[in-house]
């Protein structure tokens, strides 16, 4: 058998890379290939807040990242490393984990998630650096066609592959209409994701709209105390409820109890959590970047709305309000859509079939 060796986020830390990386783990990928986790976060003892180190304590940490995962290339003699990163320095910190690989001869995937990608790369002074890291592995997937036009003006694009993240949809349980709409939002409580725009736009809401609605907050951040701080001096703790982090089950309640989901992201890649709430039967309500606009289509499964618009998300929040049950129907709708375009099981197909490509050859 195969082995496999994925290097990434994993348990306990939180988010859409975590999902994924623990997803492919526990897929039927583990029948078919021996896989072991080469948990990046625990090895560098990184907390949930990702708390900023000094130079100095961040470059030990890096050679003792380094030294791990030699050892780990040594011991457990991999076929196949397949490395997950985002943007910034954790890119640049995986491209030297993507040099080692190749060294010790293994064939190396290149995951690249999150959507601050373009920004990286354009105010970048080490184009160069990066266009080497990206030409180094046996294959470099993205997320849509969108990035994948993107990515091929600054790497061979004979080694990029597009695999769009999946999920799995659920069966909603049997939960009478809510008497208010609730609208849910899921992920880190940070300024990037637009939690101050989702705020503001309650405040608006809530003197010009007569129905009455709800909104969740479930997550956790850096920035968690400035949200409740700036809920609590705007007397909104009535209607905007801090949920904390949410996983399984509780997770699964939260997504079933909600009408609409909010993700007014100033960068995305295609974000899992905005695939999760579609594939609960949620409409949606999300930003016009990165692939989100390959997902949303016209009004007949979300609403599009500019980043950093406070008036773009008062205008889609409101004609949700004020059209309750013909919203709802209209995300009923998205789990057939998710099922029949992004299905966990449409995910691991492809990448088993990357993986039996690249180890054949």
């Amino acid at each position: 058998m195969d082995k496999i060796l994925m290097v990434g986020p994993s348990k306990p830390y939180i988010g859409g890379m975590v999902s994924f990386v623990d997803g492919l783990c526990e897929s039927s990928l583990k029948d078919r290939f021996q896989l072991k986790i080469f948990n990046v976060n625990k090895i560098k003892n990184l907390d949930i807040n990702g708390i900023e180190k000094k130079l100095v304590v961040k470059l030990l940490t890096f050679i003792k990242l380094i030294i791990l995962f030699v050892i780990e290339l040594i011991k457990y003699r991999p076929d196949l490393v397949h490395i997950h990163t985002s943007s910034y320095l954790g890119f640049l910190e995986k491209g030297v984990l993507v040099l080692v690989s190749k060294l010790f001869g293994c064939k190396t995937v290149l995951h690249i998630h999150g959507g601050g990608f373009k920004n990286f790369y354009n105010k970048s002074k080490f184009k160069k650096i990066i266009e080497i890291i990206l030409n180094s592995p046996s294959t470099v997937v993205v997320l849509s066609d969108m990035w994948f036009q993107w990515f091929s003006r600054i790497m061979n694009d004979s080694k990029l592959v597009v695999i769009p993240n999946g999920v799995s949809t659920f069966e909603n349980s049997s939960l009478p209409p809510n008497n208010k709409m609730i609208f849910l939002y899921l992920g880190k409580l940070v300024k990037e994701k637009g939690i101050f725009e989702i705020i503001e736009a309650a405040k608006i809401l809530e003197k010009e709209s007569e129905t009455p609605f709800k909104i969740i907050l479930a997550g956790d951040g850096r920035e968690r105390n400035s949200f409740e701080e700036k809920v609590s001096t705007n007397n909104q703790c009535h209607i905007i409820e801090f949920a904390g982090v949410v996983v399984g089950d509780e997770k699964e309640r939260v997504l079933n109890m909600s009408d609409c989901f909010l993700l007014p992201s100033y960068n995305e890649a295609m974000p899992i959590s905005l695939l999760e709430a579609m594939g609960s039967g949620q409409y949606v309500i999300a930003s016009n970047v990165g692939s989100i606009p390959e997902i949303i289509s016209g009004r007949n499964n979300g609403i599009i709305v500019k980043p950093k618009s406070v008036e773009s998300l008062v205008e889609a929040m409101k004609a949700v309000i004020e059209n309750e049950s013909f919203y709802r129907e209209l995300g009923k709708k998205n789990k057939n859509f998710i099922n029949e375009n992004f299905s966990w099981n449409k995910t691991i197909y492809q990448i088993e079939n990357l993986y039996k490509t690249l180890l054949k050859n």
